[in-house]
């Protein structure tokens, strides 16, 4: 009798085991049915259409006009001119905060974030090539040589009105040609950044619905969060609040547009509201929808809201800052300070929560420990 019920209970147990396993692996094909049901073909579609083609597009149109300022600054090299190129330097600067996140595919393949935006740049290594007048602007001596930045030293650095720079620049013709030359490699590689956009890659992108490694979102987020991590949270903030030196002192002449104070406190704003523009997909399918498709929360909430929330808090911590950014960074520090605090929140939820959530391996390597 003592032997009929263990083996009764053996056979009860393995009963419940076998039933506990099947619902397991139901719930489990369920819950994978459940997310592959999602169409993220829709979202992909979207975020290429609505979101980053027509920024490329935009980018583009800006680039090709600032060269076409810069050819004919050249030939005619008056005040009015030098003020077409300074307005057009600004317009494309700002355009590029909406497409700086999407640092994969074209952009990657091109180097369009180090022909465009790295900084701070050397004033040196600038004048050796304007001196010289012989230099290869893709070499990796000239990455923090050429760019937006660049412009921005080369137009802005002695704070003279349009007059007095025409009346420079009039004596410095390699100068004028060093200025040229930086804009044609910014358009040859936006031009090609952007043909590629509105051909074949907008395609390949659309048809790599998966979540894996080479996936379209997969490359979407680990590109878009990298960039968020290093060149918006760190570059347009952090390192130059003092955040990430071992004195913790403001390093301002390390800020975006240094020569172009006025600028660099909207270049931050525009940046972090770009990210959330993707991040919402403009106004159709976006990431937020995905992830309220998933279902995962924070603080008892969709994570989808808490994510936009910072996001906002963010926006409006930076618009709060005094103007121009270079002397909030010293003479505001922990305001600043506050903002790169928020902006690491978002880094935790996005590379962490949401990747999670959605099944994306994080790729990139960084020291920040998250």
């Amino acid at each position: 009798m003592i032997m009929n019920s263990r083996l009764m209970h053996i056979s009860m147990y393995c009963s419940l085991l076998a039933a506990v396993l099947i619902f397991s692996a139901c719930n489990s094909s369920e819950d994978e049915e459940q997310e592959n049901s999602y169409d993220r073909q829709a979202l992909l579609v979207n975020i290429a259409d609505n979101v980053i083609i027509p920024a490329y597009s935009d980018l583009n149109a800006s680039v090709n006009n600032l060269n076409a300022q810069a050819v004919t600054l050249q030939s005619d090299v008056t005040a009015e001119n030098v003020q077409n190129l300074r307005d057009s330097w600004k317009q494309v600067a700002r355009k590029w905060q909406r497409v700086a996140l999407f640092d994969f595919g074209p952009a990657s393949q091109n180097g369009l974030l180090s022909a465009f935006n790295l900084y701070p740049v050397s004033a040196d290594q600038i004048g050796n090539n304007i001196n010289s007048g012989n230099y290869n602007l893709e070499s990796a001596q000239n990455i923090n040589a050429v760019g937006l930045q660049a412009l921005d030293y080369l137009l802005y650095r002695n704070e003279q009105t349009a007059a007095q720079h025409a009346a420079s620049l009039s004596q410095n013709p390699n100068e004028l040609q060093y200025i040229l030359d930086l804009t044609e490699l910014m358009k040859f590689k936006c031009n090609a950044v952007n043909s590629a956009w509105s051909g074949e890659y907008r395609t390949a992108f659309i048809a790599a619905m998966g979540t894996d490694v080479g996936s379209s979102l997969g490359q979407l987020i680990n590109g878009s969060i990298k960039y968020f991590e290093i060149h918006l949270r760190d570059a347009k903030i952090g390192i130059p609040a003092g955040a990430r030196s071992s004195s913790g002192l403001p390093i301002p002449e390390q800020s975006e547009a240094y020569y172009n104070a006025d600028l660099a406190h909207e270049l931050l704003i525009e940046g972090i509201s770009s990210w959330k523009n993707m991040f919402n997909g403009g106004n159709g399918e976006g990431l937020d929808d995905y992830l309220r498709f998933l279902g995962p929360t924070f603080n008892g909430n969709p994570l989808s809201d808490e994510i936009n929330l910072f996001f906002d808090s963010a926006i409006q911590q930076s618009e709060a800052l005094p103007t121009p950014l270079q002397d909030a960074l010293v003479n505001n520090q922990e305001d600043c300070l506050a903002v790169f605090d928020e902006l690491q929140k978002l880094v935790v939820l996005l590379k962490v929560d949401m990747t999670s959530a959605m099944g994306i391996s994080v790729t990139y390597v960084d020291n920040d420990g998250d």
